[in-house]
């Protein structure tokens, strides 16, 4: 089920990117078109339109990669800092059991694992990256 939603949206994205990339060197066209005839760019922008087409669809989707990664991460920092204080919130509640406590121990432990987890995972990524 993941698998196709992220198809899904690699889709989108090519689609958008598309887009963006058509809809850019069009709209270049159309500006380059009300140059005057004797222009030296005019000729120049004409030829170039699909190259930046290209160039504009590489940027949506490389911006669209960036905003992701942003978005995902904000968003996972904000999980586990909700958590974490929650954990923390019930270890120091006077009426939490000793052996609730306990279990909450290994969960907030849990946790910090998963955080440092993520953290290597991106070192990791960044090294292979190279």
């Amino acid at each position: 089920m993941r698998k196709n939603s992220k198809q899904n949206s690699t889709t989108q994205s090519n689609i958008g990117a598309g887009a963006a990339g058509v809809g850019g060197g069009t709209l270049l066209i159309l500006l380059v078109r009300n140059l005057p005839d004797d222009n030296v760019w005019k000729s120049w922008l004409l030829i170039l339109a699909p190259t930046l087409s290209i160039g504009l669809s590489v940027l949506w989707l490389w911006l669209r990669k960036k905003i992701i990664e942003y978005i995902s991460t904000k968003e996972f920092k904000n999980a586990m800092s909700q958590a974490k204080a929650t954990l923390q919130e019930a270890l120091q509640n006077p009426s939490t059991s000793e052996s609730h406590k306990e279990q909450l121990c290994k969960d907030l432990e849990r946790l910090e694992r998963i955080a440092v987890d993520s953290q290597l995972q991106r070192v990791k990524a960044l090294v292979e990256a190279e």
